[in-house]
């Protein structure tokens, strides 16, 4: 109200621009004078109730909206921060699949090989570049036949190999970024990496800096590029196509204890017989009444222990003509008894007693091996399988998929094809029990793969578990006929 005790809150009477407040009667109810309306109860006191009842009514009426209002804008805060959390989340995943899908590239076999065979193609190009250079060193030292320089030979070759060069090492380089990503740390755990690591770095430093910053020939470091295709002996067990490969490593490693004590025994037999020849011509040599140049001869085989060594092996292994002929003709014609003896005890029995049993042991690591056993098993599923396949055509004439029993009857009765199935030792004697043994589901005709599966299982003699099969079978029917025995006599017997 205002000092007449007028309502001043309507728009046609504002209230006073002091910001006072009176009661009905005119009297002021904020002596202070201040502009806060909650300051003091006795202005609220003096209002009618009814004023005090809207005027609550109100406030409390805007409280909601207020709590609505904030808790939209928190909603729509959340939401915008879910929004941008979701599309993090999903940017991320992306990454990962990328990453994973990167790795799984990086470590597959197939990449493996990729990069083998562009060594190969760089162990090419290599030895063309080592026959550039090798045409150029004949001409420069005047060999029979080197008539031009290299460049004029093979003109714009060093261009070239500088090209392909530059093509192979960033390729290579690309090849180690991309294992570093995905493999990080563990990279550095194969000796395989570090090697391609060091060799890939010398590059990068040949190309930057220069040849001659490098302490070693930047060639001998390319030729270390081929030390890298050992890397595929790692894989020829995941990839089938290199089955032959497999069993050649597998064998050899296998051999390595036969090898070792092959090469002790050997070495042994040697060592003894060198150190007696060697004591027996020392005397020859040392003899200055002897022609120096037949000494010079004789020393140039068995002069030193070393030499007489070697020419043991190349007595055992090689050419045994030379050394021998150098001891009958100069020394003693006698020496052809030792020459021949040695040859026949050492050069053919003991070697080929040495490889008969390193033949023997590589074929018994082979066999047991595992992977070489499946391999096995799984070559001679695909082989019969492909010559089912070749019978099942040729018999299905009318091409539905089926061989019915004229069909059967029909390509049995070729001699060429009884002959055939016999030398795999299938037994088509009986056609028609054969027929029905190979009809598994018993609806009158045979499919490609009951002829396939059926066969494997009837082809051959009579397996030990079959056997052992029937004999169970066996027991069981006695034991139940017997059964039915007991049960019949103890029963007494049927009035008439």
């Amino acid at each position: 109200f205002s000092s007449e005790g007028q309502v001043c809150n309507s728009e046609a009477n504002p209230c006073s621009s002091e910001g006072q407040v009176f009661n009905s009667e005119g009297q002021l109810c904020n002596p202070e004078g201040s502009h806060e309306m909650g300051v003091g109860s006795a202005w609220r006191d003096s209002l009618p109730q009814a004023m005090q009842k809207g005027h609550s009514e109100r406030s409390s009426a805007s409280r909601p909206r207020k709590k609505q209002k904030k808790a939209l804008q928190l909603r729509r805060s959340s939401l915008s921060s879910v929004s941008s959390d979701l599309q993090e989340l999903e940017h991320r995943s992306r990454r990962r699949r990328c990453y994973h899908l990167l790795q799984k590239v990086v470590i597959s076999p197939q990449f493996e090989f990729s990069f083998s065979a562009l060594i190969l193609v760089n162990t090419i190009v290599m030895a063309a570049e080592s026959q550039y250079r090798g045409i150029d060193n004949g001409f420069k030292l005047g060999y029979p036949g080197s008539k031009a320089a290299a460049s004029d030979t093979w003109p714009n070759a060093t261009d070239w190999f500088e090209y392909c060069e530059f093509c192979f090492g960033i390729l290579f380089t690309f090849e180690l970024a991309l294992k570093c990503i995905c493999q990080r740390w563990q990279f550095f755990t194969e000796l395989w990496n570090v090697v391609d690591f060091l060799i890939v770095g010398a590059w990068l430093i040949d190309s930057s800096l220069g040849a001659s910053q490098l302490p070693i020939d930047p060639m001998l470091l390319r030729l270390a590029r081929l030390a890298r295709l050992l890397r595929l002996l790692r894989l020829v067990r995941t990839i089938q196509a290199c089955d032959s490969l497999y069993l050649m490593t597998t064998a050899m490693k296998g051999s390595f204890s036969v090898l070792f004590w092959a090469v002790a025994l050997l070495g042994l037999v040697q060592m003894m017989i060198a150190f007696v020849l060697q004591q027996l011509l020392e005397t020859y040599v040392l003899d200055e009444a002897n022609p120096l140049d037949k000494r010079l001869e004789v020393f140039m085989f068995y002069g030193t222990f070393a030499r007489t060594m070697l020419t043991m092996f190349e007595i055992t292994l090689g050419n045994y003509m030379p050394p021998c002929r150098a001891l009958v003709e100069n020394v003693n014609e006698f020496y052809m008894l030792f020459s021949l003896a040695h040859k026949l005890v050492i050069g053919f029995s003991v070697v080929a007693v040495i490889t008969g049993v390193f033949i023997q042991e590589t074929f018994k690591v082979a066999t047991t091996d595992d992977k070489i056993m499946v391999m096995s098993k799984e070559r001679a599923s695909k082989t019969h399988k492909a010559k089912m396949d070749a019978l099942f055509n040729y018999a299905d004439e009318d091409g539905d998929g089926y061989l019915d029993p004229s069909e059967y009857e029909q390509v049995l009765s070729d001699p060429e094809v009884m002959t055939w199935l016999a030398a795999m030792e299938l037994d088509v004697r009986d056609k028609a029990n054969l027929f029905r043994l190979l009809d598994t589901n018993k609806d009158g005709k045979i499919s490609r793969q009951e002829l396939i599966e059926g066969v494997s299982r009837l082809k051959g003699g009579a397996r030990s578990i079959e056997m052992v099969s029937v004999q169970n079978t066996n027991y069981e029917l006695v034991n139940i006929i017997k059964a039915i025995l007991a049960k019949e006599v103890k029963s007494p017997p049927a009035e008439v």
